[in-house]
């Protein structure tokens, strides 16, 4: 991402159990955990890149544009 000059990102995501987990301080040891570690990398690589929880009726954009792709 960072090629293409994108140097402020939003992430928005509507479930709150990996919003949660990326803002938090604490590791899980699962498996999501490990994922979650990955991504928490990434991320700090990118310091303007965040990460916020949005519900999902307000996040419908995304579901629209894949709607639209699916048609073409």
């Amino acid at each position: 991402m960072a090629k293409r000059a994108h140097t402020h990102v939003v992430f928005e995501l509507d479930f709150k159990v990996v919003v949660d987990k990326l803002c938090s301080i604490y590791h899980d040891l699962s498996e999501l955990g490990n994922i979650i570690l990955q991504c928490k990398y990434f991320l700090s690589q990118y310091p303007n890149y965040r990460v916020q929880f949005v519900k999902r009726h307000a996040n419908v954009a995304p579901y629209l544009l894949l709607g639209w792709q699916l048609i073409l």
